[in-house]
């Protein structure tokens, strides 16, 4: 196992850097550094004959280690999304019931606190609503919604 204590290691600090609000940026900066890791591996097994087993599990350390990035990221980004529905929801039906969107959130019975917590923002400035939300994975962009399209729209900072 002493083989595989530097990879694992490598791949554990990223896995966690990875893993924060935001963090997919340290995994898409490691992509380079993943292929030259690779081209490695394939110039070991090729040219160094090293056995297929070692580096299969260096694959496989790889690719668990992507794998969890990827699964995290999708479930904050499908946790992020559902309470966002639900403020839009509500913003919709005061719509809808008084031919206007709401000044604010409190009048739809969300407290800005609660916008807070699940780091959503509403305003209403001249009727003009704004409703966004960070997206859970790269710093500085957001979803927001466009309230002339109804429909989401992923804005890059």
């Amino acid at each position: 196992m002493k083989t595989y204590k530097r990879t694992t290691m490598l791949w554990i600090i990223l896995v966690v850097l990875s893993m924060q609000t935001h963090g997919a940026l340290f995994a898409f900066m490691s992509a380079p550094f993943t292929f030259i890791f690779l081209i490695v591996c394939i110039f070991n097994l090729i040219i160094k004959k090293k056995p297929p087993k070692e580096i299969g599990i260096k694959l496989l350390i790889i690719t668990v280690s992507y794998l969890v990035i990827a699964a995290v990221h999708v479930v904050r980004f499908q946790d992020a999304r559902k309470h966002a529905e639900f403020v839009l929801t509500r913003i919709q039906a005061f719509h809808t019931t008084h031919g206007q969107y709401p000044a604010n959130s409190r009048e739809v019975g969300i407290t800005d606190e609660d916008l807070r917590k699940q780091r959503l923002f509403y305003d209403n400035q001249q009727g003009n609503p704004i409703l966004f939300y960070p997206a859970t994975q790269m710093p500085f962009d957001t979803y927001s919604f466009n309230f002339k399209k109804s429909k989401w729209e992923y804005r890059s900072g």
